[in-house]
């Protein structure tokens, strides 16, 4: 009896959480743009983000230019570029690797709503950052799964050890996603309201985060890569993903470092080289 009792409350609580999750969440960038408030969506994680940007973006006609990136980008608005309201939007989530860019573009292209031209902030080799893809959800990121190991292309491309590798990143990803998934912070944001916020740290209506008024003054030291974390297979692999996105026009850049903290260190010269190539190639 108390084995039954106990797996029909983890079913119902299952249910209940997939439920939830299922909610189709408020658009607070259309809200924005009609009250000219901005959002606070600090309680939500980088997955809710991204969905949030991309239901914004498949609701809205298709956007002339759009911003990828991570943090480093977040904060540029269609005042910085002298758009047009409504023809720019900014598609950075903080935390936001390489790989989580291509994969929202590659989902907006295939709801045909991918900017004309989409600029995709690659975080500084001296980072080495090259996390995978959160965004999409399962079970779509099964398919990232089967083309990063298990397709005959990467396969015939890929030696063993780099698709080892990146097999426990793909295990790691989704033990923290999950973790992100059945956490009450998720629970709780996606269960209240986006209330309006004129403060800082709140999002437009073109998707970029409010600027600070204000920096405190920080030093900062940079200490070089010890190893290298892009793989450049990979990352050749998401170049030729980007090429194969028609109908759009795609630049990638790599994001500068602060004056006095370029790093000329190999390992950061070796990735920018491989992607270079990779570009070139592609």
């Amino acid at each position: 009896m108390f084995l039954r009792t106990f797996f029909l409350a983890v079913a119902l609580l299952v249910a209940g959480l997939m439920a939830i999750y299922r909610v189709d969440l408020s658009d607070p960038f259309a809200e924005t743009a009609a009250d000219g408030k901005c959002r606070t969506l600090d309680m939500f994680t980088s997955q809710d983000i991204a969905e949030i940007k991309y239901e914004h973006a498949e609701a809205h006609e298709r956007f002339d230019l759009g911003l990828f990136g991570s943090s480093r980008v977040l904060m540029v608005g269609s005042s910085d570029i002298e758009s047009q309201p409504g023809r720019f939007f900014n598609f950075a989530v903080g935390g936001m690797s390489l790989r989580q860019s291509v994969a929202l573009l590659e989902s907006l292209a295939a709801a045909k709503r991918a900017p004309r031209q989409a600029l995709i902030g690659f975080d500084n080799m001296a980072t080495q950052f090259y996390g995978n893809a959160e965004w999409p959800p399962m079970p779509e990121r099964l398919v990232h799964v089967y083309r990063d190991l298990i397709e005959p292309e990467a396969r015939q491309t890929l030696g063993l050890n780099a698709r080892i590798r990146m097999a426990w990143r793909h295990m790691w990803t989704f033990w923290q996603t999950a973790k992100q998934s059945l956490s009450t912070r998720r629970l709780r944001a996606r269960m209240s309201e986006v209330n309006p916020n004129n403060e800082t740290d709140c999002y437009r209506a073109d998707g970029s985060r409010k600027r600070r008024e204000s920096f405190a003054p920080t030093k900062i030291t940079l200490t070089p890569p010890a190893k290298q974390s892009v793989p450049p297979g990979y990352l050749d692999n998401d170049m030729a993903r980007l090429a194969a996105i028609g109908d759009s026009e795609i630049i990638v850049f790599e994001t500068p470092l602060a004056p006095g903290l370029v790093s000329a260190d190999p390992i950061s010269a070796a990735t920018r080289a491989a992607w270079l190539t990779a570009c070139a190639a592609h």
